[in-house]
């Protein structure tokens, strides 16, 4: 039988390249700070007052004053309620591009610009994408005549896109998987 593509790809190569990316970017930024004279602190902070943080840092607390702050923290994946977060088979944002394996199917909660980027990514290296957004459009906040496009050849690629669809409940199914547990205009659907 034809191998399909998720079995000719070498997802630790890929994994690894995505590292390197990440971390020659890490250090570009690192080297542009030095390069200007900017003191960088690694730490968790915290606001003391509207002119002041503490900084926890490896090596101790440390308080720096200032004028004006610019909060650059980056993101977080938002886990929503109701789905466990301590099943394998369940991935946020940064958990899915350290996967060891390309996944045969993938259903993407959120059709925002991050669900799409994985749902694309995961696509390209051979897996069945679904997505399921609550909200009635893909992209929602863009332009919707920029979103028409997109959609029409997304639809070509992705197994399913449901819109105004929430997600209800996941459990594990044997011997391995998810059952996602799905509402759309009050009639639920299960789909594994």
């Amino acid at each position: 039988s034809e191998m399909c593509i998720r079995d000719r790809i070498n997802i630790d190569t890929v994994r690894d390249w995505k590292n390197k990316i990440i971390n020659q970017l890490s250090g570009g930024i690192a080297q542009m700070a030095k390069a200007r004279k900017v003191d960088t602190i690694e730490g968790v902070a915290t606001f003391i007052s509207d002119k002041e943080i503490q900084v926890q840092s490896k090596s101790g607390k440390e308080k720096i004053t200032f004028d004006h702050c610019i909060i650059a923290a980056g993101s977080s994946s938002s886990i929503i309620p109701g789905i466990p977060s301590d099943n394998k088979n369940i991935l946020t944002s940064k958990t899915a591009l350290d996967l060891e394996k390309i996944p045969r199917n993938l259903l993407i909660i959120g059709g925002g610009y991050i669900g799409l980027e994985m749902g694309t990514v995961f696509n390209a290296l051979g897996a069945s994408v679904s997505i399921a957004e609550f909200l009635p459009n893909l992209l929602p906040g863009a332009d919707p005549d920029l979103v028409k496009p997109l959609s029409r050849k997304l639809k070509k690629h992705f197994d399913e896109i449901h819109l105004s669809t929430k997600i209800v409940d996941v459990k594990p199914s044997k011997p391995s998987g998810l059952i996602v547990t799905m509402e759309k205009e009050g009639e639920t659907t299960k789909k594994k």
